[in-house]
C-alpha cells in the first residue's frame, strides 16, 4: 500500500481481487502516526465501499469482511458509526476487536449482531453492556454472573 517509488505502488482493488476467492489482506498501519491513520483509514473505507458497490453490480454476493483492531483509537465515532450502519447496506461484515469496549460508542453495541467477550476485568464495562438492548433480551448466563450485582 505505500511505496517510496512509483513503480512500487499497488491498488487495493487489485489487491481485493486476488484474494476475492478466498484469503487474507493485512495492511498495518502501527507505523503511522495517528493523524496518518485516520486519513490512510478513511481512505481505505472509501475504496472498500467502492468494492462492495463492484461486488453488488457483479451479483456475487463476495464481500469483505474487515478486522478493525483497536479502532477507536484512529477512527472518530462518527465513522466508526457509519461503518458499522452502512456496512450492512453494502454487504461488508465488520469485526472491531478492542480491550476498551468502553471506547466504543453505545449506539455502536446497540447495533452489533454478535459480541464475543473473552474477559471483563472493569465494572465500567459491565455497566455500559447492561444498556445494550441485547443484553436484556436474552439469557447470559457468563455476562450475568461476571456482571453480578449491576445487571437489572
Amino acid at each position: 500500500m505505500f511505496a517510496e517509488q512509483p513503480g512500487e505502488a499497488t491498488s487495493l482493488q487489485i489487491e481485493y481481487d486476488k484474494i476475492r476467492n478466498g484469503g487474507a489482506l493485512v495492511i498495518d498501519i502501527s507505523s503511522l502516526t495517528n493523524l496518518s491513520r485516520q486519513g490512510f483509514v478513511q481512505a481505505i473505507i472509501d475504496i472498500i465501499r467502492e468494492i462492495c458497490e463492484r461486488e453488488l453490480q457483479r451479483g456475487t454476493g463476495r464481500f469483505p469482511f474487515v478486522f478493525f483492531e483497536e479502532a477507536h483509537l484512529y477512527i472518530s465515532h462518527n465513522t466508526i458509526g457509519y461503518i458499522v450502519t452502512r456496512s450492512r447496506h453494502l454487504g461488508i461484515t465488520c469485526f472491531f476487536v478492542t480491550n476498551m469496549i468502553s471506547g466504543l460508542d453505545e449506539t455502536v453495541l446497540r447495533q452489533v449482531d454478535n459480541l464475543f467477550l473473552l474477559y471483563l476485568p472493569l465494572t465500567m464495562t459491565c455497566a455500559i453492556l447492561v444498556k445494550v438492548p441485547w443484553s436484556i433480551r436474552k439469557p447470559w448466563g457468563p455476562l450475568s454472573n461476571a456482571c453480578a450485582g449491576i445487571m437489572p
